[in-house]
Formats: C-alpha cells, sequence, structure tokens
C-alpha cells in the first residue's frame, strides 16, 4: 500500500481525502462514543478494533476536499469473517448522498468536492459471539485501490452470566418407528441476567457399542417451539433481520425450552453429548448434556419374522417334497409356449390354449397341489401344440406362395374353416387326432400340383351350391323392380338382365378339367352372383349389380362388408350372448373351460366373412366374490365372435364385449344378459377339509413360537434389532414349528403301532 501512495502522491497530496469514522460503543454499561480517524498520511494506522453494541449501526463520515485530477471515488466493503469459528457476519454499506449509486460491489458517483458524506455500517442487532474482521476499500474511478482499512468488529458486551441445564444427562429407550423428543430447559443460573444467542453445538461421546449420531441428518431442534435449523451457529451471524436475532434470547428471570428430535434411527446404543452456550455466558460443565438413546426396533418387526419363521418352516416339511414335480411341471410350461405363438392371431384355439396353460399354472400356486390334474391340462396343451403350429406353417405357405389373390384368399378361408370348428369343439384326444388329419389334407395348398387340383374343386363345389340355391327368373325380377326404382331405361335394364344371364349360363358351364385362369374367372362370376342373391332385398343390391367382377371384385368386397357392418350396428339390438358353453357337464366351477358367443340371429351377419374374421371383439370377464369391491377381471382379445376363458375363483361371472371396426371409429358393446354362478371346484372342497387340521396345529405352534420368543428376545433386549437378534429370533420360531411337526410324526407313529 506505501509503494501504492508513492507512486500517486502528488495527485493524492492535493486532494487529501480523510475518512472519518464516529461510532457509539458499549463498555460495559456505560455509554461512549469515540472516533477513529482514517487518513492516507503514510504510516497511518491501517487495523482498527471497533467494539460494537447492540444497537446494529456504525456511522461514518467522509470527508472529501476538491480534486481536478479525480472524477469520482468509490467505496467497497469486503466480508466480515470470524477470527474463532470462521463464520460470516451480515454487515452492509450505506449512504445516502445526493448523486451517490449503488452497485453490485458497493457505492460509486461520491464527488471530491470537499462535502461530507454520511456512511453507515448496518449490522445485526445482537451482541456478537466472537471477533468479525473485513476490509473498507477507498477506490479511484479507475478502479485503482487508493486505501484500505482492517475493520476488527469485537463484542462490547462483558461474559457475566451463567448458562445453567436442568438436567446433564439422560438415557431414553425408544421403540421404533417411534421418534423420540427430549426436551432441555435452559435459564441463567442466578436467574438475574438475560442470555443472548443461544446456540448448541456437537461434542464427541465414545464408549464400547457406542453408535455415532448425523448431527445434520438426524437430529432436528426446536427452540421454544418453534423449528431452528442453525442453532449450532450464533444467531448474530444468520439473522437476515432484529427479529429472527432476538429469537433466540432468554429474558432476565425466564427460562427457555429446547426440543430435540431424533430421526432415522437404527436398533442399537447411540451416544452423543451437546455444549450449550450464549454469547455473554461463561463456559463451564453445566452447560454440557450427556444422551444415551437405546433403539429397539419394532414390535411387529419381531412378529412378522416370527411368522415368516414358522411359516418357512411349515413350506419346508409340508411342500418341498412337491418342489421337483412342481418345477418339472413349470418348465413343462415353459416349453409349451414357443414366441412364434404370441404372434399369432387371437382366435379361440389360441386363446384356450393360453388359457389352459394359465389355468395350469394357477393350480401350481395352490397352497395343496393336485399333480394329476395340472398334468391332464399339459397333455390337452401339448397335443392342441403341434395343431397349432401347423395351422401357423399353412398360413405362412400360403402368404408367401407366389398364388394369385383369389386362391390365397380361398386357401385362407379353407384354413380358417379348420379353426372355426376347431374353436368350437371339445379338446379330446380323438378330437384333436381327428383334426390333424384335416390339416394333413390342408397341406395340399402348399404344393403347385395339388393347389390347383385343390381350388378348382372347391370352386365347382362352391358354385354347385350356388346354382342349387340360386334362381336366375327371380334375380332378374328384382333387377326389373330395382330398374324402375332407381329409374333406369329399357336399355339398361336390359344390360343388366344379359350381365346376370351371361354370369349364371357360365357357372352352368362345367370345364372339361382342372384350369387354374378358367378358375379364377369363375370364381370371380361367383362371388359376385352369390353376393348378388343373398342381398337381392338390401339396399346394397343396385351398388353391386353395376359392379363388374373382373374389374371391381375387391370393390364388390367392401361394399358388401360395409353393408354388413351397418347392418350389426343398425341391429344391435338383436346381437346377443349365446348360452356359454362349458367344456365339462353342466355345473359352472372354478378352472372350468368356458366358451362366451354372440351372434345377432341374422344369417346375413353371422355368416358373413366380416363378422367371423374381420372384426376385433375385446371380452371383459369379470368375477366378483361376495365380499370384494373390486371385481377380478379377464380381458381376452379374439377376431372371431367367440372366446374361450375359465373362471380362476368362484363368484359371480360376468361378459361384455366391444365390437370394433378397424376403419370405423364406432364400436358397438354388448354386455352378457344373465350373470353365471361359479362355485369352488370339487378338488379345493375336498381340500379344504384337509387344511382345517393342519391350520389349527399351524396356529397353535404361531402362538407358543410368538409368546416365548418376544418374552425371551425380545423384550429382556433394550437394543434388539441387530441381523443376530432375528437370526436367533427366526432359529426360535422354526425350531418351535418342527417340534409341533416332531410331536405330530411321533403320534402317527404311536398311532400306526398300537
Amino acid at each position: 500500500m506505501s509503494s501504492l501512495l508513492n507512486r500517486d502522491q502528488n495527485r493524492f497530496y492535493s486532494a487529501a481525502i480523510l475518512l472519518l469514522l464516529a461510532l457509539s460503543a458499549y463498555a460495559g454499561a456505560a455509554n461512549a462514543e469515540q472516533e477513529f480517524r482514517l487518513n492516507l498520511e503514510k504510516g497511518a494506522t491501517s487495523a482498527i478494533e471497533i467494539p460494537v453494541n447492540a444497537s446494529g449501526y456504525i456511522p461514518l463520515v467522509l470527508i472529501t476536499k476538491k480534486d481536478s485530477n479525480i472524477q469520482s471515488l468509490q467505496l467497497r466493503l469486503s466480508k466480515f469473517t470470524g477470527t474463532q469459528r470462521g463464520d460470516n457476519l451480515p454487515v452492509e454499506l450505506q449512504i445516502d448522498s445526493k448523486g451517490v449509486q449503488k452497485t453490485k460491489t458497493g457505492y460509486s458517483g461520491i464527488k471530491p468536492d470537499g462535502g461530507l458524506v454520511n456512511i453507515q455500517l448496518k449490522l445485526p442487532k445482537a451482541p456478537l459471539a466472537g471477533n468479525y474482521a473485513g476490509d473498507l476499500f477507498l477506490m479511484s474511478d479507475k478502479q485503482e485501490v487508493l486505501r484500505d482499512w482492517r475493520l476488527i468488529l469485537k463484542p462490547a458486551l462483558d461474559r457475566n452470566a451463567t448458562l445453567v441445564l436442568g438436567r446433564n444427562a439422560m438415557t431414553v429407550p425408544v421403540t421404533l418407528p417411534d421418534e423420540p423428543t427430549v426436551t432441555v430447559h435452559i435459564s441463567d443460573k442466578d436467574e438475574k441476567l438475560p442470555l443472548f444467542g443461544v446456540t448448541v453445538r456437537p461434542e464427541t461421546l465414545t464408549g464400547d457399542g457406542v453408535m455415532e449420531l448425523n448431527w445434520q441428518k438426524q437430529l432436528s431442534f426446536k427452540y421454544n417451539g418453534k423449528p431452528v435449523s442453525d442453532i449450532d451457529q450464533s444467531p448474530s451471524a444468520t439473522a437476515t433481520s432484529s427479529n429472527e436475532q432476538a429469537a433466540r434470547d432468554i429474558a432476565a428471570g425466564q427460562q427457555a425450552k429446547i426440543e430435540i428430535g431424533f430421526h432415522n434411527l437404527k436398533p442399537g446404543r447411540y451416544g452423543i453429548a451437546m455444549r450449550f452456550g450464549a454469547s455473554n455466558s461463561i463456559s463451564d460443565d453445566k452447560q454440557k448434556l450427556s444422551l444415551t438413546l437405546l433403539v429397539k426396533g419394532s414390535v411387529y418387526y419381531a412378529i412378522a419374522w416370527l411368522v415368516f419363521a414358522i411359516f418357512i418352516s411349515y413350506v419346508a416339511t409340508k411342500w418341498l417334497t412337491m418342489r421337483r414335480s412342481r418345477l418339472t411341471l413349470l418348465k413343462r410350461i415353459y416349453t409349451l409356449r414357443p414366441a412364434w405363438l404370441f404372434n399369432e392371431p387371437p382366435e379361440t384355439p389360441l386363446i384356450w390354449y393360453f388359457a389352459t396353460l394359465k389355468q395350469a399354472e394357477d393350480r401350481l400356486q395352490q397352497r395343496v397341489l393336485s399333480v394329476a390334474e395340472v398334468d391332464d391340462l399339459l397333455q390337452q396343451a401339448t397335443l392342441m401344440l403341434p395343431i397349432l403350429d401347423k395351422i401357423r406353417q399353412l398360413r405362412i405357405g400360403v402368404s408367401e406362395a407366389p398364388y394369385a389373390m383369389l386362391v390365397k384368399r380361398r386357401a385362407q378361408l379353407d384354413i380358417r374353416d379348420l379353426v372355426l370348428r376347431l374353436g368350437r369343439a371339445v379338446y379330446t384326444k380323438e378330437m384333436l387326432a381327428s383334426f390333424e388329419l384335416e390339416l394333413k389334407n390342408l397341406e395340399s395348398w402348399l404344393v403347385q400340383a395339388s393347389m390347383i387340383t385343390r381350388y378348382c374343386t372347391l370352386v365347382e363345389e362352391s358354385i354347385d351350391q350356388l346354382l342349387g340355391t340360386l334362381q336366375i327368373d327371380g334375380l332378374k325380377d328384382v333387377i326389373s323392380q330395382t330398374a324402375v326404382q332407381h329409374h333406369f331405361d329399357a336399355t339398361k335394364d336390359a344390360e343388366l338382365k344379359k350381365k346376370v344371364g351371361d354370369s349364371f349360363d357360365e357357372l352352368r358351364k362345367k370345364p372339361a378339367q382342372s384350369q387354374l385362369d378358367t378358375s379364377l374367372m369363375r370364381e370371380r362370376e361367383y362371388s359376385w352372383l352369390k353376393l348378388l342373391w343373398q342381398r337381392r332385398e338390401y339396399a346394397e343390391f343396385p351398388v353391386l349389380l353395376e359392379l363388374d367382377p373382373h374389374k371391381d371384385l375387391d370393390k364388390i368386397y367392401t361394399v358388401a362388408d360395409k353393408a354388413v357392418w351397418q347392418r350389426i350396428k343398425d341391429n344391435k339390438r338383436e346381437l346377443r350372448f349365446i348360452q356359454p358353453r362349458i367344456n365339462k357337464g353342466i355345473a359352472t366351477e372354478a378352472y372350468t373351460g368356458i366358451t362366451f358367443e354372440i351372434a345377432s340371429g341374422n344369417d346375413l351377419i353371422d355368416k358373413s366373412y366380416l363378422f367371423n374374421h374381420a372384426l376385433k371383439y375385446n371380452w371383459t370377464i369379470s368375477i366378483l366374490q361376495k365380499g370384494d369391491k373390486t371385481p377380478f377381471t379377464l380381458t381376452p382379445q379374439t377376431t372371431e365372435p367367440r372366446v374361450a376363458q375359465f373362471s380362476p375363483r368362484k363368484g359371480t361371472l360376468s361378459a361384455k364385449v366391444e365390437i370394433i371396426h378397424e376403419k370405423r371409429d364406432d364400436p358397438i358393446e354388448l354386455s352378457m344378459a344373465e350373470n353365471l354362478s361359479i362355485a369352488d371346484p370339487w378338488f379345493t372342497r375336498s381340500i379344504r377339509a384337509f387344511d382345517t387340521t393342519e391350520l389349527v396345529a399351524l396356529i397353535i405352534a404361531s402362538g407358543v413360537a410368538l409368546l416365548s420368543g418376544l418374552m425371551m428376545f425380545y423384550y429382556k433386549n433394550p437394543t434388539f434389532g441387530s441381523v443376530q437378534d432375528y437370526i436367533t429370533l427366526i432359529l426360535w420360531g422354526v425350531g418351535v414349528d418342527q417340534t409341533k411337526n416332531f410331536l405330530q410324526t411321533l403320534q402317527q407313529f404311536s398311532s400306526s403301532s398300537s
């Protein structure tokens, strides 16, 4: 700083700037004012000790002199840091003078014109907890430091009070999950003097088996009922207002209550020492509090572990003998779920297959198993899986074959017809074997030569069926009526009749041999005439009549499907659930297969391609048990108007379905008119009688284990909760249950011997 003054001496000599610091300080109980002259003279004092009272303000006066070389002056104040604890004291520089501007770092715009500038330092209104030091910088408008002074703030009060505690040592028993609170009352020893800035700071407490507490995370404090987060720091260092600072003061003759809360404790022995203090109190051992916490785990955990131990023992004794067979069955279920199954269309046989595997899994979860019944279910699934695989292979082969679309459509309908009949069948071994034979016949679709023969044969069979029912004269009469209704002229009427008559005549001509191109042409004529005959009394007939089967076949199908969907919507009140078919007899029991199906009673809808193959059916099957508020729900999806499911529990079964057309946004909902009553399966009723004896013995053993285990291990140990404690409790529970098993075995042996 001397070098700085020497360098700028000529400039500063003519504009000597004096900073007069006038402050009021307390010395004991007397009031006196002192002045400290700060100047730029070489060798002037740069460190000044200032006693501070509790008023919160230190007045300053800046005396300037005119200097043409300096445009303006700046004042900046650094942080004030405690010399003992390193904490910060909030001190604010304030200037109330015309033309002076406040900046982020201080004040600027102070004119060196020979005038006076009133300045003051603002700090918390409380006795200081120690000495605090900071710097005051005087700078030019060119950011050059002209001078800095080291200001040391010292408390003006004497430490003449003595803080004492109501108790200096405590042992607190705790049972989790409780979070204890310890209350400490503090006051002046003689209750004659006030206490300022009460603090509580941790000290170390050591000993064998003592666990440490995390001061920041596991302890909380309340001062006179109000939470305090920084009680280990002086209020003068953290308070932002005089009210906050005075909140931790104690008036003469009064006492304060500090509540110490403990959180996130674990079982064990905790020890902690705390040092209570005040800024005007002398220190002695009466201000130290020693706490010991004996934390015990929750009794509910002890009971839970005992029950768990008995349960494990029961399972190990009664069920582990069936472990190998159970794991074998689970492995079979896993192998019966190949990945390709999840990519197949959700048709009734596939839904039945998944339901069967789920049923087997559910039965394996029963407390007492019937392995034979689960094995029967898996046998049915094992017979069904090759059939589903062959259906998949047929579909893949047909879709990848270089066939005409009509050929593929005919093959897919052939496969779907088998799937439809498979979905309505009762799955016996003989029935599934017959379907396997039919699938072998369908493999002819995958060979070019046999494909042509099968396709031509099926087309001719369909044509023969149509010719057996279609009356060409009646169809022409309908055309005449349509011509009148739609105002067709005579020429168009004749053309339409000739068109229909020519198609009819072509179908009556049997081809000499199976030729694919010929059959494709005949298939188009057949499809068009069949739809005309079926829809002769419906609104779409005129549209279908004017379409060309050789050019507009896809449009013909679209018009037909659209009309069916509209007819389903118009007649949705006619839709109904068919009485569910039960796979095993008439009685409706849990785990008995049930097939749900809907129909309209109108063959035009029920036998249409759209209704049976092109719609999506979202089923919701709910089973509500007595006493339950929320039903158990199954939500299968199919592409046909039927689904096979089973109820995994007894109760009242209700069903509904949402019918969705992917190209329309107006789904149809339908609910089953009458609910089904699902009874317990026979094997569950037979098992219940067996469970009664086991349950009584298990309850008695559990009661003995709980009472004896808690009395011997839990209540006698004030810090129960370690891993070793729980292991001991578990072994006790297992021992009691095994003793029960031994006595039961001994009784059975004695009975059999006698």
